[in-house]
């Protein structure tokens, strides 16, 4: 089992060596295995950042059998994870899928999270295209994609493949941020294959083809006829990002070029025949599609499409609705006749293949769970020997992490709050000292939509009795501030004094100039959200009259996410990243 992690900065020591602590009991960690690497990459992008991957192989791993672990190294630990080995003589369950991004567009992580949980997968496959894209804004969208994701691969193998969208630097992000099975001499982890149970399974390359990368495809493909001709599984089960085959306006090159190779390139669909291959999952277009077998473009129909048995060819699937920047309704198209069937829901593909025993024959087994749960951390209860409540729990944020916060205003029935931040940010405790400062009060002190300038004007510059807030927020740099009491959302651009600084792309932001105001009151109450009917005003960057909420990630000290939250449909009508240098404040 390999263990993968990045930090963004060295050791203090450059003796330090990265480990793992692991243990089949909780909370124990009395194993060490510090053979490990460690790789100092450059993103390349426009803040030269650098990155380090750590990598440890555990071996001597017992099937069936939990583990718990940290990675990290004398001068740090993580918190602690767990997954379990997979018991080969058991079901595999394989969950497939490509084209997955991250935030809100990613509309298959919370399946895929509660589903790693529940155990309706040990194992999944990520063809390609990965957080959308990993190098964006100098990697940040890749370590975000992983920040949310992070609970599920440490529990879960994650195999992955890459997509076009990998390409970028030569795959540099894919390279260093994935650890694959060993292939050999070749050296690549963007073609592979391992042993799990009954099945031999194969991830290939697509780009090697489409981007004329001509010895790599010939060291794939030479590699490939070299691992099929050794396997004994009963069953071979290949993946690779492109399709061979689809009906949704599939380029035809892309197709061809894997199937019947071009231009030197070698052909990769002969292989699949000659050795068996059972079936192809793929991934790149936003859609689902299982096809009936097919090879060289000669399809076998069956009446029953659900069940086939002794296929003539290879059934390739096709499973790229994961959740990506494209809506799943750009898949305008007629099935073609060797479609056996297709969805245009988001989700992912789940495949299951049962024990096997002697030559390969297959048997159905049924399991029955008892557990008996002990030494529990309790929940609580809150009232008095004259009654109880019903019991509740909360987790304690970690301090050291990130986190998520729901912000909104008027719901239901809001409140008249104003704060007071002139003694917290002029006091000596410290608290001004972190990084980020986020504010927040009920009426905003700027608005587009229909704002009385007296309630805005009394809380941005005071007046005979009451002091004035605003230059507070900027002799201290505070970042953001948010408030709600007008029922729409609306995100402002930096502005101090009246005085705005308008970005071309009001979407990310970099060391802002002043403080970020947000107006998040649709959360719901008795009037509609329609009294938001106004001409955004200059420095408005972004609104919705929707109802909804704000979404507010505190990634690191550098990196603040912020999403407005549709309340129907759970998606993000308006996504924002604020990035700054460390120790940068929007001081005026």
């Amino acid at each position: 089992m390999a263990i993968t992690w990045i930090t963004h900065t060295p050791y203090a020591n450059a003796k330090t060596k990265s480990y793992v602590s692991y243990s089949a009991i909780a909370n124990n960690f009395n194993l060490k295995n510090d053979k490990s690497t460690v790789t100092t990459w450059n993103d390349h992008g426009g803040r030269n950042s650098t990155r380090h991957t750590h990598r440890v192989t555990l071996t001597g791993l017992e099937p069936g059998v939990r583990y718990y672990y940290k990675v990290g190294s004398d001068e740090g630990m993580s918190k602690p994870f767990n997954f379990t080995m997979i018991d080969p003589k058991k079901p595999i369950r394989a969950a497939i899928f490509g084209d997955l991004a991250q935030g809100q567009k990613g509309l298959s992580l919370e399946p895929l999270r509660y589903y790693s949980f529940t155990g309706r997968y040990n194992i999944m496959f990520h063809i390609g295209d990965i957080a959308y894209d990993m190098d964006q804004a100098d990697g940040w969208i890749g370590d975000y994609f992983f920040k949310e994701f992070e609970d599920v691969a440490s529990h879960i193998p994650y195999m992955t493949l890459a997509g076009n969208h990998e390409q970028s630097q030569n795959f540099n992000h894919y390279i260093n941020r994935f650890t694959m099975p060993s292939n050999g001499k070749v050296n690549d982890n963007q073609f592979w294959s391992f042993d799990l149970g009954p099945v031999h399974f194969v991830g290939l390359s697509s780009e090697y083809h489409n981007y004329n990368m001509y010895d790599q495809a010939q060291k794939m493909v030479d590699w490939l006829k070299a691992d099929l001709a050794k396997t004994k599984q009963p069953w071979i089960i290949a993946m690779i990002h492109r399709p061979m085959y689809c009906s949704a306006r599939c380029d035809a090159f892309e197709n061809n070029v894997l199937k019947k190779g071009a231009n030197k390139l070698p052909a990769i669909e002969p292989i699949l025949g000659e050795y068996g291959v059972d079936m192809l999952f793929a991934g790149h277009k936003h859609y689902y599609e299982r096809l009936f077998p097919i090879y060289n473009d000669r399809a076998t129909i069956y009446k029953d499409a659900a069940h086939i048995k002794d296929a003539k060819a290879t059934i390739h699937f096709v499973s790229g609705s994961a959740g990506c920047h494209t809506h799943i309704d750009d898949v305008d198209y007629k099935p073609l006749p060797y479609s056996a069937h297709h969805s245009e829901l988001y989700g992912f593909s789940y495949s299951t293949v049962t024990a096997w025993v002697d030559q390969g024959k297959q048997k159905s087994i049924r399991y029955t769970h008892r557990v008996i749960l002990k030494d529990l951390e309790p929940d609580y209860r809150v009232g008095s020997s004259e009654g109880q409540s019903q019991l509740f729990n909360f987790t304690m944020l970690d301090g050291k992490n990130g986190f998520r916060a729901a912000v909104f205003g008027d719901l239901a029935q809001g409140a008249d709050g104003r704060s007071d931040i002139s003694y917290d940010l002029d006091s000596n405790d410290g608290k001004a000292s972190n990084p980020w400062l986020i504010s927040m009060l009920h009426r905003p002190m700027y608005c587009s939509a229909k704002c009385d300038k007296t309630e805005n004007i009394v809380l941005r510059k005071g007046d005979a009795n009451l002091p004035a807030l605003e230059p507070f927020l900027g002799k201290f740099g505070v970042d953001l501030v948010f408030s709600g009491h007008r029922h729409y959302y609306e995100r402002l651009f930096p502005i101090y004094d009246e005085n705005p600084t308008v970005y071309k792309n009001g979407s990310y932001i970099e060391n802002a100039k002043a403080t970020v105001h947000f107006v998040t009151g649709s959360a719901g109450c008795h009037s509609h959200t329609k009294e938001a009917d106004f001409k955004p005003a200059v420095f408005s960057a972004a609104s919705s009259d929707s109802y909804g909420f704000n979404l507010v990630e505190v990634f690191n000290a550098t990196h603040i996410h912020s999403q407005f939250i549709h309340e129907k449909s759970g998606k993000a009508h308006d996504d924002f990243w604020l990035v700054k240098a460390e120790g940068y404040r929007p001081y005026n």
